[in-house]
């Protein structure tokens, strides 16, 4: 191949965008990264269920899955290899045949929604995410307990909403925000202790609606921070 050539697709890339040059490789749709350095994961058209996502890719290391890139997929479980570091908004989202999924602590972002309606019971997060995105698991009916890693500030908007079998949070130290609608409809959610660390609840938006099995202790210290449990769910 001519140089010439050669410099004719790196501009092609450059002008149009690495996405639009998605190919299919074995079960998987797959682009460059930004910097033509790794592979991005695009979609899946595989039949096989229990879905092993390479480290690399013709030499080259899988270190993305793409926005929405497994949505919708009738998958029942996923590894996630220690290469990739960023999951996509949407990646993994109304996977309803989902239950297991691996991560690894190379992962330093997952978007938002990315498990939303999936059926994972339990997942273990991966130590390097400081946010717990908007949706990240919401409407995840299975999911019994979770433990957000240290590091994470933030609890996004509905991240946990209506994941109606969760009875255990486990907070960290580094907590300092949970936002709107966080466990709306969480309402067998029985153990929590929020960190004094936690200095930012929306209230205004009731981040606890319908979670009717706090026990006392959790209720008075809720609203000793000045939560209302009659309030509207307002954002």
């Amino acid at each position: 191949m001519n140089k010439k050539f050669v410099l004719v697709i790196i501009l092609s890339f450059l002008v149009l965008g690495v996405n639009s040059f998605a190919q299919s490789i074995g079960d998987f749709n797959v682009t460059f990264t930004e910097h033509f350095d790794g592979i991005k994961i695009m979609g899946y058209s595989g039949s096989v269920r229990a879905v092993n996502i390479p480290a690399s890719i013709e030499g080259l290391p899988v270190t993305e899955i793409s926005n929405n890139a497994f949505a919708n997929r009738n998958i029942t479980s996923v590894v996630v290899p220690s290469s990739v570091t960023i999951i996509g908004d949407g990646a993994f989202s109304n996977c309803q045949q989902l239950t297991s999924i691996t991560l690894h602590d190379n992962i330093t972002s997952i978007g938002v929604n990315a498990f939303r309606r999936t059926a994972i019971a339990s997942i273990t997060l991966p130590a390097k995410i400081t946010i717990i995105s908007q949706g990240m698991f919401a409407e995840c009916r299975n999911l019994a307990s979770i433990v957000i890693p240290e590091g994470v500030t933030i609890i996004g908007a509905d991240a946990f909403s209506t994941c109606v079998s969760l009875a255990t949070v486990t907070f960290p130290s580094t907590l300092r925000a949970i936002h709107h609608s966080a466990f709306l409809n969480c309402n067998l959610l029985s153990t929590i202790n929020i960190p004094d660390s936690v200095t930012n609840i929306e209230f205004r938006g009731n981040p606890f609606v319908g979670c009717n099995a706090l026990p006392m202790a959790a209720q008075a210290a809720l609203r000793r921070r000045g939560w209302n449990p009659n309030a509207s769910n307002v954002r």
